[in-house]
């Protein structure tokens, strides 16, 4: 688990960003992602889309999430925690795809110049249009006098593709068969009840509350009596225990460490009791959150639960100086899980451990695992730095120079890049002479000479 504070847009008309914004906190945890984006897949697969959707989770408290034009869902902590059940979650999820899928967001900026020669210049730049919860107080601001004309069309034009993401969330629902319809309509009761009832068709960004609930009363009387059939009904139970965790982890995430021990003081389940781990691990309570999690371990909860364990484990272990022990932890949990989504985060917290304890035994394994989650993780200096400082442990200095390069190029520091660069380009390796001329080239580009 990382959290680190990042710009995240994501407005579906211009993208305005204000300082609260800036200070957004991004919770950047693998086990929550990598749920979010399953659900995400099978929604864009019903949808026949097949362009990649990254995920993020905001920090924000708020029932809401979005969708941005490069292909990204956010999702607030809030509207994660504001679910009753799986099938809520679904609804938002499945909405935001269907903004992505439907090329709405392209599409309204392509028409901006429309509203701006009708007059909404000053509207569109001040806009943030809320994705799930349909606030209109943003808009109020530029809602004035000649621009009322381009401000009707915008709005229409942002009613029109709510409509349409709604419409597309249930028919990929409804084609893969998930008995969502019921928590379709629980959300948006409680997005209604959200806006206490007041709803101006001419200046809300969403349609009318009641039509969309009414629209998803339909399919779910549509949905009674039907077969669900039994490889549905287990995928959603699963969903259903992901989620609970992910609720869970998130709410532990978002609360402040001493909040979140308090509230899991006396955990009933093993969701609560992994939260609790958690919660002690933040307050630096790393024996009692280890004899939690080797419980939990216990108690057999699945090789990929047991990953996400290890990672809480073995970051405790490092706390704790215990360098050679988090090591083994990761090691272990690596051997008996193969799949690259719990390897990532584990696997840096392998390369951490490796290199702050100077442990050369676990050297070339840990550049092996780092190597395969380099390759998943192209941008990310992190990941990138870790390797670095592993080749340095083998001496391999034309491989760490070529990292130190690709670090300073992520990290926008073109000088750094080409010295580093540089000095890999001295390297009898076909394949690190090529990329360090490929940094250089990107950073000094070759100049056409002038025609004779």
């Amino acid at each position: 688990m990382r959290i680190k504070f990042v710009v995240a847009v994501f407005l579906l008309a211009v993208f305005s960003i204000d300082s609260k914004a800036s200070r957004e906190c991004v919770i950047m945890d693998d086990e929550s992602e990598d749920f979010i984006s399953e659900i995400i897949y099978n929604v864009k697969k019903a949808l026949k889309y097949n362009q990649d959707i990254t995920v993020y989770i905001l920090g924000d408290q708020t029932l809401n999430a979005g969708a941005t034009q490069g292909g990204d869902v956010v999702i607030n902590a809030g509207a994660i925690l504001r679910c009753d059940n799986v099938y809520e979650f679904i609804a938002i999820v499945a909405h935001e795809v269907g903004h992505i899928a439907g090329m709405h967001i392209a599409t309204f900026l392509a028409n901006q110049k429309d509203f701006a020669r009708a007059g909404l210049l000053t509207t569109l730049i001040g806009v943030t249009a809320s994705i799930v919860s349909g606030s209109v107080e943003p808009l109020l601001a530029g809602v004035m006098g000649g621009q009322s004309i381009g401000t009707g069309m915008a709005l229409s034009k942002l009613r029109q593709s709510e409509a349409i993401a709604d419409t597309k969330a249930a028919q990929a629902v409804k084609q893969l068969q998930w008995p969502a319809f019921e928590g379709f309509v629980s959300i948006h009761k409680k997005l209604a009840a959200n806006s206490m009832g007041i709803y101006n068709v001419y200046l809300s960004t969403h349609p009318q509350p009641q039509d969309r609930i009414d629209k998803y009363l339909k399919f779910l009387n549509e949905e009674k009596g039907a077969k669900i059939p039994d490889k549905v009904s287990n995928l959603m139970a699963e969903y259903q225990r992901r989620f609970e965790t992910v609720k869970h982890k998130i709410r532990v995430l978002t609360l402040p460490a001493e909040d979140a021990l308090n509230i899991y003081s006396h955990p009933k389940n093993s969701y609560e009791k992994y939260a609790k781990a958690i919660a002690l691990y933040r307050n630096h309570k790393y024996e009692s959150s280890i004899a939690l999690l080797n419980e939990l371990t216990n108690q057999s909860e699945g090789i990929t639960a047991q990953a996400y364990y290890a990672e809480i484990k073995a970051m405790s272990l490092i706390n704790m100086k215990k360098r050679g022990e988090a090591a083994e932890v990761c090691r272990a949990a690596l051997k008996n899980n193969r799949s690259m989504k719990t390897r990532r985060d584990l696997g840096i917290i392998y390369a951490h451990a490796v290199v702050e304890g100077s442990l050369k035994s676990h050297v070339e394994n840990a550049i092996r695992v780092l190597k395969r989650i380099k390759i998943a993780k192209r941008e990310d200096p992190f990941v990138v730095e870790k390797l670095g400082e592993l080749y340095s442990m083998k001496n391999m200095r034309d491989e760490a120079s070529l990292c130190a390069a690709e670090v300073a190029l992520l990290t926008n520091d073109k000088k750094a890049a080409v010295i580093h660069a540089k000095k890999a380009l001295k390297s009898n390796n076909k394949a690190i002479k090529r990329k360090a001329e490929d940094i250089i080239l990107s950073v000094e580009p070759k100049k056409e000479s002038p025609p004779y």
